[in-house]
């Protein structure tokens, strides 16, 4: 059996001709001694297992699944949707690259409320040509499509996606076909939750690194210095008042970065009040307040820009750590700093990109602007505001990135809200 690496194509082929292998055991293959199917079957869940324990990242595993399981199955179509669990929406997560490229192919709204009825229920669900027609007559499309097969992913405790399987042809399914994509459904949506829960559990463990990182190096400094002050004025009691306001403004510093922690533990567990706000008006009033004397600072907003579905509280303070960026990383080479805000929607996502013509970032350190204490060499900050914004964006159910073009190149930000 060959190992799957990302850095092995060849295997990762030959896994997938002996997938192919197995065709045998599809859902439309009738007169199957039951023997060979239960083997079929654990052949099928040896090799998911496999793939899970090879592939680290949950987000990579399941890229790859809807080929997998179009090639198990004999569906020429396979998409998985999963429960999002910040927002409680069923998202598509990957599907197979011809639902991108096939005219003939449901839009998403109708994937994600097919798996809706099946998650629901928690039993899979099966349509045919006529249910599929007349749900696309009322949208004025010629829906070639004609079979669906949509199976529940099911843990023990609640159901967390679906499996979506289609075709163009109208054959009818087995029993022990769709017995079998119960069966592997089930292992699938228990090794879906498994890499979830330790990709919950590294998280959680990073940020106690991060914190305890933070406390470390932050709060070391200003006590090393607040000590020595105090050993001066013990053996000069007249340099009370000299080093009062010193003392006071390195105490002052570690109050800040303890009020910061608990944001940053914060934000991603808050309860949030989502409302449609209007984007432009939100971000102007941001900026008017910030907006610093000693530099020149063109705010550009484009017209028309989408309206937000979001916590209002939180999306002043990321765009007011987005910003807050731009202007302390202002190119001093240049005559004005220039601020650019754009953006457009898609069916299930609305996009905003606030880019600037500042410093930019060096490629070698860019995937570490999030980390919580990451300053870039900024003199003023503790560097956690980046890092609260993105933990903010992630408690919306949103994504937030970053890119740069390298210094002097400016820097932009990208924030993918759901609808």
């Amino acid at each position: 059996m060959p190992e799957l690496s990302d850095k092995n194509p060849e295997n990762w082929n030959q896994l997938r001709k002996k997938i192919i292998g197995l065709g045998e055991t599809s859902l439309r293959k009738s007169h199957y001694p039951a023997f060979q199917q239960r083997q079929a079957e654990n052949e099928t869940i040896r090799m998911i297992s496999e793939l899970f324990l090879d592939v680290e990242l949950l987000e990579d595993v399941l890229k790859r699944l809807p080929q997998f399981l179009s090639e198990r199955f004999k569906y020429p179509l396979a998409a998985i949707t999963l429960i999002n669990k910040h927002t409680g929406r069923l998202e598509i997560i990957s599907k197979t690259d011809n639902f991108e490229t096939n005219p003939d192919i449901p839009d998403e709204e109708l994937i994600v409320e097919i798996s809706s009825q099946t998650v629901a229920t928690g039993t899979t669900k099966i349509i045919g040509k006529s249910s599929i027609t007349e749900k696309h007559e009322t949208n004025g499309k010629d829906q070639k499509l004609l079979r669906i097969v949509c199976a529940p992913l099911k843990t023990k405790l609640q159901c967390i996606g679906t499996i979506l399987l289609a075709d163009i042809k109208d054959k009818p399914e087995t029993e022990s076909g769709i017995n079998t994509l119960k069966v592997i459904a089930n292992y699938l949506a228990q090794e879906i939750n498994r890499k979830q829960t330790e990709t919950e559990l590294q998280e959680t463990n990073r940020e106690l690194s991060d914190y305890v990182y933070i406390v470390t190096n932050f709060l070391k400094n200003p006590l090393f210095t607040i000590k020595g002050y105090l050993y001066t004025i013990k053996d000069e009691p007249e340099s009370l008042n000299e080093h009062f306001d010193r003392i006071i403004f390195q105490a002052d510093k570690m109050i800040g970065v303890l009020e910061k922690l608990v944001q940053l533990s914060r934000a991603g567990k808050l309860k949030l009040r989502k409302e449609t706000i209007e984007v432009s008006s939100h971000i102007q009033a941001v900026f008017n307040l910030i907006k610093p004397e000693d530099i020149r600072v063109k705010l550009n907003i484009e017209n028309d820009i989408p309206s937000i579905r979001v916590d209002q509280g939180s999306i002043i303070q990321i765009f007011s750590s987005l910003l807050q960026n731009s202007i302390d990383f202002a190119d001093p080479d240049k005559d004005e700093l220039i601020i650019n805000i754009s953006g457009y929607e898609t069916s299930s996502r609305t996009h905003l990109n606030i880019s600037d013509n500042g410093l930019g970032i060096k490629p070698a350190i860019i995937e570490k602007v999030f980390n919580p204490g990451f300053t870039m060499g900024k003199k003023t900050g503790a560097g956690f505001g980046l890092a609260i914004a993105k933990k903010l964006m992630d408690a919306h159910g949103g994504r937030i990135s970053i890119y740069s073009g390298g210094e002097k190149q400016g820097t932009e930000f990208q924030l993918h809200f759901p609808k």
